[in-house]
This record gives structure tokens, C-alpha cells and sequence, in this order.
């Protein structure tokens, strides 16, 4: 008896391990594999990610950065911080990141990195689809596609399997690209 309480034991531990050993945190990304297995595993999230090189020497790169944020986290964060947002900010000039972001940044998302020396870009991305958004109206592009989104999950649960009008825009604004899914 005791040792099949032991065993029990032993195999209850082995399945609670296996099962947090491959749980995934999307918010401890440190390269392009890691985020994309974020992007890749969590169908039902919205991500934001706002790509930007910290450059305090560039004043204008400075405040087109620092703008940005405020305007996302007034216009976007804040509206939606119950909706399953997760808002991400990858500093590219940051020791490293740059090659540990290229693959995903330029293969998969098709940015070029040398357009974040004009200001920063943002990556929306759900349900393995996604945009990246950059100019002076990125923060009102980003409110629309997250918008959009939400609007999209509350009719998948009703039942409603047609898209939502500007759902193509969500997915295509500047550069449109997709994620593998495991759906």
C-alpha cells in the first residue's frame, strides 16, 4: 500500500511538472522564438507591441516615441485593460535585441528595422493575424484594429461566423502578415 501511494505520488508530480514545464508566460520574450511562440500559442489574446529604437541623442525620434506611448496607453491601454491586451515595448538599440528580433521583425512580420530610426512601430496582432502600423494616426489604427478584434470574439460567441466590416484593415493596415497557428 505504501508503495502504491509513492507511486501515485510520483506519477501526480511528474503530470503537475510536465504541465507547467510547457506552460508559456508571452511576457517573458527575449527573442524571436520565444515571441513568436507567444503570438503562435495564444489564439485568444490581442498583442500589441510597440518597436522602437531609444535614441535620447535624436530629440525628434525621442518625442515620436514618447508620443506614441502616451497616446497608445491613453487611447488603446487604458480603453482596454479588461479585454485581454498584452502590450509589449522591444527597444531594438537595447544590447542585443536587434539580432534576436530579426527574424521575426523582418521574416515574419516583414518590417525593416532601419524605419525605427524615423520613430516606432506597432505590431497588432490576434488570432495568429496581425498588422504592423507606423506614421502620425498609429495610435487611432491600433484603437480600430483592437476594436475590431474585440467586436469580431463577441460575434464568434454568439454564433455569428461572418467578419465584421474593416476586419481586412485590422489585419492589413500598413503590413499584413500571419502567424502559424495550431488551430
Amino acid at each position: 500500500m505504501k508503495y502504491l501511494a509513492i507511486v501515485a505520488l510520483a506519477v501526480m508530480f511528474t503530470c503537475a511538472w510536465a504541465r507547467t514545464d510547457h506552460v508559456y508566460s508571452w511576457d517573458d520574450h527575449k527573442d524571436s522564438k520565444t515571441l513568436y511562440t507567444a503570438l503562435k500559442d495564444e489564439p485568444d489574446l490581442i498583442f500589441i507591441l510597440f518597436w522602437y529604437n531609444k535614441d535620447d541623442s535624436n530629440e525628434d525620434l525621442k518625442k515620436a516615441n514618447d508620443k506614441l506611448k502616451a497616446d497608445l496607453q491613453k487611447d488603446v491601454l487604458e480603453k482596454h485593460k479588461n479585454d485581454g491586451i498584452q502590450y509589449s515595448e522591444i527597444d531594438l538599440k537595447a544590447e542585443g535585441k536587434a539580432d534576436a528580433y530579426k527574424t521575426i521583425l523582418e521574416d515574419i512580420m516583414q518590417i525593416k528595422v532601419d524605419k525605427l530610426d524615423k520613430g516606432p512601430i506597432i505590431s497588432v496582432v490576434h488570432d495568429g493575424e496581425g498588422a504592423w502600423i507606423t506614421g502620425p494616426a498609429t495610435a487611432k489604427e491600433v484603437e480600430e484594429s483592437v476594436d475590431i478584434f474585440i467586436h469580431e470574439d463577441e460575434d464568434k460567441r454568439v454564433g455569428q461566423p461572418n467578419p465584421i466590416y474593416g476586419s481586412d484593415k485590422a489585419r492589413t493596415s500598413t503590413g499584413g502578415y500571419r502567424i502559424n497557428r495550431r488551430r
